[in-house]
């Protein structure tokens, strides 16, 4: 709790630090002091079919949502200091209710001449979404980020990186799921081309359930791979490793499982972007007795610009999901399998290089060999102002 009244007072107390408000108002941004001020207003709709994700009894849906919000640049010789704030105030048709979801966050990103670099950030944020793909319907729920990197250029070949990181989950209906993860490692660079590198990360951490702990784990993560360009308009990473995961408790089973990442981003020609992505991790999971899942994903997204202010994108995903421990349930006994499918189609109109208007379209599903599935087409429309 002081932490975030911490981050609430932070934003007013650097506007009276730096000084009093001189008018210079343009298309990016508002000045004050040293300050760069990004005053921004969002307006959207979307209407759903089944805003529960239910089978049975489905529920549709029009989400109504305001989101006011400032954005505080400031920047300095190394890099910058940035600062948000917005608030999404939803009403929901049919269910009659009006939620309000907050998000506060305070970045600083360093670069220092001597080959120093210091990156920090703090984010909370509360929300009535589902958190997880285990979840559906409107959850309640908050979430603390805490993050801390150190680094050192070596030389032009090598860079080696620290850092800790920290989250806080607290689900205001569900208190068996509160839980803090916090973790500490190092990435190890070493530029082997002009464009490319290899990267070697090591962390270790722990998971902590503040109702539950025969729940609490430690966990290590060990990973090799390359990023940097294969061609000038193509990009790529990769990261191949283990995780190892303890558990406190006899009852539950330590595991290791393979774990991997995979980004490609091309750009086809100056108006079309290709990517693809792909990873494989274990996941905390909330299922009866299982204690995580493996969650496969890959996608494929298509960016278009065209007609000098619009722009369109497409994006396909899939993903499997598998549970490691027998449940009995609905009179049979085995292991949970679950595939998600899912289509994006996103269009965006930059009217101004303050306003932009977009119109989107997407359809979700879940097919599950338990009685989990559901599917949810989804129609939005959003204006932004953006200074």
């Amino acid at each position: 709790m002081k932490r975030k009244r911490l981050l609430f007072l932070l934003i007013p107390g650097l506007v009276l630090l730096f000084g009093s408000y001189s008018p210079a108002l343009s298309q990016e941004n508002i000045r004050l002091g040293l300050l760069e001020l990004h005053p921004f207003i969002k307006a959207s709709v979307v209407f759903t079919d089944n805003i529960l994700q239910t089978k049975e009894d489905k529920k549709s849906a029009a989400i109504s949502t305001f989101t006011p919000g400032l954005g505080i640049r400031i920047p300095t010789t190394w890099r910058f200091i940035h600062l948000e704030y917005h608030n999404d105030l939803c009403v929901i048709s049919n269910l009659n209710q009006t939620r309000m979801n907050h998000f506060v966050s305070a970045n600083l990103d360093f670069d220092f001449p001597n080959g120093l670099l210091l990156k920090a950030g703090e984010r909370y944020l509360q929300s009535i979404y589902p958190a997880s793909t285990e979840e559906t319907g409107l959850v309640k729920r908050s979430q603390n980020d805490t993050l801390f990197e150190l680094g050192y250029k070596v030389t032009d070949r090598w860079v080696v990186k620290g850092g800790y990181y920290n989250t806080i989950h607290d689900y205001k209906e569900s208190e068996a799921e509160d839980r803090m993860m916090h973790k500490g490692g190092g990435t190890f660079l070493l530029r082997v081309l002009s464009r490319t590198s290899l990267i070697a990360e090591i962390q270790s951490g722990a998971t902590e359930y503040k109702k539950s702990p025969d729940r609490n784990s430690t966990f290590q993560n060990g990973s090799f791979g390359a990023q940097g360009q294969l061609t000038p308009k193509t990009n790529i990473m990769l990261k191949l490793g283990f995780q190892h995961r303890s558990y406190k408790q006899a009852e539950e089973s330590d595991f290791s499982k393979f774990i991997a990442s995979f980004s490609l981003l091309n750009k086809l020609s100056y108006y079309t972007s290709l990517s693809i992505t792909a990873s494989r991790e274990a996941v905390e999971s909330f299922w009866l007795s299982n204690a995580y899942y493996t969650s496969n994903k890959a996608s494929l997204g298509i960016n278009r610009k065209f007609l000098r202010k619009f722009s369109a994108g497409l994006n396909f995903s899939y993903g499997l999901n598998r549970y490691y421990q027998k449940e009995y349930l609905y009179g049979t006994t085995k292991l949970r399998r679950d595939a998600t499918l899912g289509l994006e189609l996103d269009l965006l109109c930059e009217v101004q290089q303050w306003l932009k208007l977009s119109a989107g379209y997407s359809y979700r599903s879940r097919y599950s060999n338990f009685p989990f599935d559901y599917s949810e087409n989804r129609v939005s429309l959003t204006a932004a102002v953006v200074f």
